[in-house]
C-alpha cells in the first residue's frame, strides 16, 4: 500500500527518508538556534513544550520549506494544485504530550507533517496515533471515550521515525506522545485545502487566525504572517501564488502591513464578564481577553505558566473541557502540560461563571 493510500484510509501516513540528510541537518540547525534564542537553551520542565515560529529571517531556510519539494509534493498529493502552505514552526517536548487533535472542525480540511530531528521509538516518545479517529462519527467517539481512560491504556499505532522520515497527519486525527524523555525536537509544517465556495473561505479564514493566534501565544509573539516570508525576496511562484490568495481570503487588502494584526474582529472582553472571571480565577492573573463571532478567549498567568480559556457555542463541535446548557468551554495550557486537582477547580470556578453569564457570552458571540 502506497502512503497516500495509507493515509486516505486510516488519516496517517510515515513516509521515509523523505527529506534528504544534507538539508535535515541544515533545518536541524535552524531549528536549534531558534530554541536557544527563545528559551535560553533551557530545557523544558516536566509535561512542558517549547514553541518557535520559523517564517522570519532567522530560520531562512525553515521559511522556506513549506515550498519545499519534500513538503509539498506530499501535500500536492492530498490536496492537488491549490493547496494552500499555512505554517512551520519548531517544538521541544519534554516528557508526555497528551491524546488531542489538532482541529475540532471538519472543515477547513489539512495536513500536518512532523519531521523529529532525532530517531524516536515507542519507549521515547514516538508518535501514536488512533486511525480513523479524523471521521466523524468516529471522531466524536474518540473524544468521549478519551474523557474516561488513561492515556497509555488507548489502543493506538506507533509511528518510529528517524531524522528526515515525515509522518503525516489529518488535523482532526487523534495523536499523543508517552514515555519519552526531555528535548524531543521536531518541525512541522501545516496546509489546508484552498476553500472554493465562500463559507468554505470564511472556516478557513477564521481558522487561519485562530492558528497563528494559538501559535504566537505559544512563542509570546509574533505576527499572522511573518515580513521575511511575506517579501519572498527568491520570487518564489508558489509562495507567490499563496500570498496573492491569502489576500483574496481577506488577510490583507492589498497592505501586507496588515498581517501583523492577528484578528481585527476581535473586541475586548465585555467589563461585567471580565470582573466576574478575574474574581475567581484565584492565584491567577487574568490578561488579554477578547470575544468575537463564535470565540470567547481570556489568558490567564498562574504559577506553573499561562493558561487559556475559550468559550463557544455549545453547537461549535470545538473540544470542550465542560458543555454547559449553551456553552461550550474548553481550556489549553499552551506548552501541553497536565493539571493538578487545584487549577481544575478554579477551571470549575470559572466555566460556573461562564454558565451565569450565558446569556451575555451568547449576545456577544452569536
Amino acid at each position: 500500500m502506497s502512503w497516500l493510500e495509507h493515509y486516505r484510509r486510516h488519516g496517517f501516513a510515515v513516509i521515509k527518508a523523505a527529506i534528504p540528510p544534507p538539508a535535515m541537518q541544515m533545518l536541524t540547525a535552524e531549528l536549534d538556534g531558534a530554541l536557544v534564542r527563545a528559551y535560553g537553551g533551557r530545557v523544558g520542565a516536566a509535561d512542558q513544550e517549547q514553541a518557535v515560529l520559523t517564517m522570519g529571517s532567522a530560520t531562512p531556510r525553515l521559511a522556506q520549506a513549506l515550498e519545499q519539494p519534500f513538503l509539498h509534493a506530499p501535500a500536492r498529493a492530498l490536496f492537488g494544485d491549490d493547496v494552500l502552505g499555512i505554517a512551520c514552526y519548531g517544538t521541544s517536548h519534554t516528557g508526555d504530550t497528551g491524546w488531542h487533535a489538532d482541529s475540532p472542525r471538519e472543515h477547513p480540511q489539512g495536513v500536518k507533517f512532523s519531521v523529529y530531528v532525532g530517531p524516536t521509538t515507542a519507549s521515547t516518545g514516538a508518535l501514536r496515533v488512533w486511525p480513523g479517529s479524523h471521521r466523524s462519527p468516529e471522531h466524536e467517539r474518540v473524544r468521549a471515550a478519551l474523557a474516561r481512560v488513561r492515556d497509555v491504556d488507548v489502543p493506538a499505532v506507533v509511528c518510529p521515525s528517524e531524522p528526515g522520515d515525515l509522518i503525516a497527519f489529518d488535523l482532526r486525527l487523534f495523536h499523543a506522545a508517552l514515555g519519552g524523555g526531555g528535548d524531543r525536537r521536531v518541525i512541522n509544517a501545516f496546509y489546508y485545502r484552498d476553500p472554493d465556495t465562500a463559507p468554505a473561505a470564511r472556516l478557513v479564514r477564521e481558522q487561519i487566525v485562530e492558528d497563528y493566534q494559538w501559535l504566537t501565544d505559544k512563542h509570546r509573539g509574533g505576527t499572522l504572517f511573518d515580513p521575511h516570508w511575506l517579501r519572498n525576496q527568491r520570487g518564489n511562484p508558489v509562495r507567490a501564488a499563496w500570498i496573492q490568495r491569502f489576500d483574496e481570503l481577506g488577510f490583507f487588502a492589498g497592505d501586507p502591513d496588515r498581517s501583523g494584526r492577528l484578528d481585527r474582529a476581535a473586541r475586548p472582553l465585555p467589563e461585567g464578564i471580565r470582573a466576574a472571571l478575574d474574581a475567581v480565577a484565584e492565584g491567577w492573573t487574568l490578561g488579554e481577553g477578547s470575544v468575537k463571532s463564535g470565540l470567547l478567549r481570556a489568558r490567564f498567568a498562574m504559577d506553573a505558566g499561562d493558561i487559556l480559556l475559550l468559550v463557544r457555542p455549545s453547537n461549535d463541535p470545538h473540544p470542550a473541557y465542560s458543555r454547559r446548557g449553551g456553552l461550550a468551554v474548553a481550556y489549553s495550557t499552551l506548552d501541553c502540560r497536565p493539571l493538578g486537582p487545584e487549577h481544575l477547580a478554579t477551571l470549575d470556578a470559572l466555566v460556573a461563571v461562564a454558565s451565569v453569564y450565558e446569556s451575555a457570552i451568547l449576545d456577544v458571540i452569536g
